[in-house]
């Protein structure tokens, strides 16, 4: 009997059992998931274990089957592995609407005679016919060659990548080999194997998985093997035959390769097969410089919603059972890091939800500490010895770097890493320059060249570490950043570093600097106002309140004071009634301070936003009690700057109402 498994949308349940009773009553076994399941099994594994075990696939292609992830995943996978797919459309499907991968595949139609076109495509399934008249295949697939068994993590669906998928694809059209780099387990290969199942215009995929004991004789191999020509061919009549049948040609883990002499070799039959018509794909953490006219691309990194799909999938794979809300936690704590996701999810199984997040906290662990570095820090190493003269330096530099938040620009770079004292740190900006491209060259450091920032990844910042000892001189460079920028009302300019002004404010708190952290605050004044950013302003304010109330300074206490006015006379935020009457109290507090301490260019200041306050509470509540306030505030104001004579401007105000 054949065994068939058959792909469809839960949409088309009903239409598909009955196909399903036919094809058993015309001796073709077949498998659907929502008739055949084994109801106490793991659902993902048991449609994994079918498609592998099949002996081909039927698509009921639909407009509902056509659109589903699910659904493609599943007839991609089939397709992969080198089955006969054959495709049953069982209702009309605009042109647009389908799925380019299988227009090249013949289908039976469905939706008029059904009696007869099913009768036919039972014939083809069993053998006995073709369904095109013509002598057509039923199904195209690509020949898939490897040494070995795909991971099976590479056949999950693929979310959130649709731009790198096409960013990839573009440059591989441009005829040149091309590299995806970045850290580990950020999805390079993941990538490279949807690109090996959807690229257009290749007759085959040949997959080449380097380590550190292979050769470029390898690929030769499995092209001998793809082509099925005899082991002794000499390499020029392999290559002839890539120049009739395009290919693409794989080779994943390139960093595996280390020595010099053997990267060239491989660089040099990856020139050769590229020039023969191939196109060559490559996956590596750094780009070699042997490829030097490569293109390359460093996926992005992933937002939540793909994350928590990673998450969701590696679930299903590993048969662990979590809430939603588990999910995205787990996601979050993993810092959105495809490989760090599956590695939560395996200790989720052995270990449980609470102690795989608590280790995910900590980063403590040995299997954890193990995982970092697989991913990140076996990186490190390799680029401290890749360069001998710049190694090192990239490193110390890097974890002076790591302090930063959201980004840094080249002076910023400047301030917290040039030291002459130091032997191991750049001397100028020369050296900065050559640690920096050494650092984007194995992507640790990513360059927005349009906003001339670079940025680095959280997982890594986390998995390396940080120089603690810089903090000072982060906070003294981003504290006269924030003035220089308000001083000339640039609040654009300063707004990309909201992040490491937080991160120095947090800082100073931990420490216990009261003081540095409050008049950073009110350095941040006017950006926190420019930028609409009332609710960060209230909460400096009150994380530091209790220290300065604690504290006992009386002049700090009356600064906080008035700045805990000028936030509540100014927010949008709540009731604007009562943020005035807060406001005021608060003006009044410090009034008292200041009036004590004679001092008038300060009093002066107070009373006249006391006035504003109360013009303000006027205008919203009407009580004119409040305009008697501002006119007395006012009168007072300019009192207290000599312009005795002068009238409040609420006089006049107070004689029309």
């Amino acid at each position: 009997m054949c065994f068939v498994f058959i792909s469809h949308s839960s949409h088309d349940d009903a239409t598909v059992t009955v196909f399903s009773d036919r094809l058993l009553h015309n001796s073709v076994e077949n498998w659907v998931d929502h008739i055949h399941n084994d109801q106490s099994a793991n659902l993902y594994k048991e449609i994994q274990e079918k498609l592998n075990s099949c002996a081909s696939g039927l698509l009921i292609l639909s407009n509902e089957s056509a659109k589903s992830d699910a659904v493609t995943g599943e007839w991609l996978h089939i397709l992969a592995l080198g089955k006969l797919l054959y495709i049953a459309k069982i209702e009309h499907i605009e042109e647009h609407d389908m799925p380019w991968r299988l227009r090249p595949i013949p289908w039976i139609d469905l939706s008029s005679d059904q009696e007869h076109s099913f009768n036919e495509l039972i014939d083809a399934i069993r053998g006995r016919r073709k369904l095109d008249p013509n002598g057509e295949q039923v199904y195209v697939h690509r020949r898939f060659t490897s040494s070995g068994a795909i991971d099976p993590r590479l056949l999950i669906n693929i979310f959130g990548r649709n731009e790198d998928l096409d960013t990839i694809r573009s440059l591989l059209d441009r005829g040149r080999p091309t590299f995806v780099t970045g850290i580990g387990g950020i999805g390079k290969s993941r990538l490279a194997y949807e690109i090996a199942l959807s690229i257009a215009d290749v007759n085959g995929v040949i997959w080449h998985v380097c380590s550190d004991v292979s050769s470029p004789n390898d690929i030769l191999k499995l092209l001998r093997d793809h082509f099925g020509l005899p082991q002794e061919t000499p390499t020029e009549n392999v290559i002839d035959r890539l120049r009739s049948q395009t290919q693409l040609i794989v080779i994943d883990n390139a960093e595996s390769v280390q020595k010099r002499d053997l990267r060239s070799a491989y660089a040099n039959l990856a020139n050769l097969l590229s020039q023969a018509g191939a196109q060559i794909l490559l996956t590596s953490r750094e780009k070699w410089g042997q490829l030097a006219r490569a293109s390359e691309y460093t996926p992005q990194d992933l937002s939540l919603e793909p994350a928590l799909e990673v998450c969701r999938a590696m679930c299903e794979l590993e048969d662990v059972t979590l809430t939603d809300e588990q999910m995205q936690e787990l996601a979050t704590k993993a810092y959105l890091h495809p490989g760090f996701i599956d590695f939560a999810v395996s200790l989720t199984k052995n270990r449980g939800f609470d102690r795989t997040i608590k280790q995910l906290d900590t980063l403590q662990g040995r299997k954890v500490e193990d995982a970092l570095h697989e991913m990140i820090l076996q990186s490190v190493e390799q680029m401290k010895t890749s360069d001998s003269a710049y190694g090192s330096m990239a490193v110390e530099t890097f974890r002076r770097l790591n302090v930063c938040r959201g980004g840094f620009t080249f002076q910023a770079a400047e301030a917290l890493t040039i030291d002459r004292s130091s032997n191991i740190l750049p001397q100028n900006d020369d050296d900065l320059d050559e640690a920096l491209g050494l650092l984007q060259q194995w992507k640790f450091v990513r360059l927005d060249h349009e906003r001339k920032r670079y940025n680095i990844g959280s997982l890594v910042t986390a998995a390396i570490g940080e120089d603690d000892a810089v903090y000072d001189l982060h906070y003294k460079y981003y504290k006269s950043l924030a003035i220089d920028r308000t001083r000339i009302d640039d609040f654009h300019g300063l707004d990309p570093d909201i992040e490491n002004l937080t991160a120095a404010f947090e800082r100073k708190l931990e420490q216990g600097c009261i003081r540095d952290a409050f008049f950073l605050c009110q350095n941040c004044t006017r950006l926190f106002f420019n930028r609409v950013r009332f609710g960060e302003w209230q909460d400096w304010l009150a994380r530091v309140k209790p220290m300065i109330e604690t504290d006992g300074d009386d002049e700090l206490n009356a600064h906080l004071m008035e700045a805990l006015g000028d936030s509540h006379a100014h927010t949008h935020l709540g009731n604007r009634t009562e943020n005035l009457k807060h406001a005021i109290s608060y003006y009044e507090k410090a009034l008292e301070y200041f009036t004590v301490q004679e001092c008038s260019p300060k009093c002066a200041a107070l009373l006249h936003n006391l006035g504003l306050a109360y013009q303000n509470l006027f205008e919203s509540e009407k009580h004119v009690h409040y305009l008697h306030d501002a006119d007395r505030m006012e009168t007072t104001y300019l009192s207290e700057i000599g312009f005795t004579e002068e009238s409040s401007r609420f006089s006049e105000w107070l004689t029309t109402v």
